[in-house]
């Protein structure tokens, strides 16, 4: 559960469950709990919005790629996600950047007062991170601290499996669209913008290492030993060699492109 819904109500654990009983599950609770964000007050809907944001990710956790209620899911998640922002602080307005000719969904959080010299922290997520999500682990703490933060979905992320974007491993081309986004139209310099990864920190590591100009980077990954011994046994085995302990503690090969 997300830290930020932790302390919410929660279904009742069953011996019992199955994927379609999770779902219905944690969709009546987020049904419920969108109910209570149409009455509250201003403080009460905005946190009752956020709770129905994670029940309906949650709810989907399960659910097959040709499901059709997990794009129904990941749309009213959404929805709830929006329906809170209009409720936040800080300004917040949503952002598209255009790659291979489809659109990448993300945010812009602003401080109450953006000035030229105003930094920029653009936030990557994980694997199955969301744009949505980055607000909760860095955009609110960064405004607080005078940033501007974007939040984008790389392809894989969030909903851009359904307009046909996945992932790939040159993470350096979607996150260089990105840079390049905030650059052109954004008037966002390279000296002025700083790139973290919060999980997706290797992808950040491989953005800045192919060439990504950006002021400073920042990479949070989850594993940071994937030789440990609680990890290697569930990674392929064609990573056994490289993973081996004389190979762990050997410098990488100089060179390679930065295509």
């Amino acid at each position: 559960m997300r830290p930020w819904a932790k302390s919410g109500p929660r279904p009742a654990a069953s011996a019992k469950a199955t994927p379609q009983s999770w779902y219905r599950a944690w969709s009546d609770l987020a049904e419920r709990v969108e109910a209570v964000a149409r009455q509250a007050g201003r403080v009460g809907t905005r946190e009752a919005w956020r709770r129905a944001f994670t029940y309906r990710q949650t709810a989907a956790v399960f659910l097959a790629p040709s499901d059709l209620r997990l794009k129904d899911s990941w749309d009213r998640a959404r929805a709830a996600f929006r329906a809170g922002m209009a409720r936040e602080d800080a300004p917040m307005r949503p952002i598209a950047v255009p790659f291979e000719g489809k659109a990448r969904p993300g945010y812009v959080a602003e401080p109450p007062t953006v000035e030229s010299a105003t930094p920029t922290l653009l936030t990557i997520g994980g694997g199955e991170a969301c744009a949505e999500e980055l607000w909760f682990w860095t955009g609110a703490a960064g405004v607080r601290r005078g940033w501007r933060v974007v939040m984008v979905d790389l392809p894989g992320q969030g909903p851009t499996p359904f307009a046909g974007l996945h992932f790939r491993p040159d993470s350096q081309v979607p996150i260089g669209a990105v840079v390049d986004h905030l650059r052109t139209r954004h008037g966002t310099p390279a000296e002025r913008l700083v790139l973290f990864g919060m999980s997706g920190g290797y992808m950040v590591c491989r953005a800045v290492a192919r060439g990504v100009e950006v002021a400073a980077s920042a990479p949070h990954p989850r594993l940071s030993r994937l030789g440990h011994r609680g990890s290697a046994g569930r990674l392929p085995q064609v990573l056994g060699p490289a993973l081996a302990p004389d190979a762990r503690g050997a410098a990488p090969a100089a060179g390679g492109d930065r295509a």
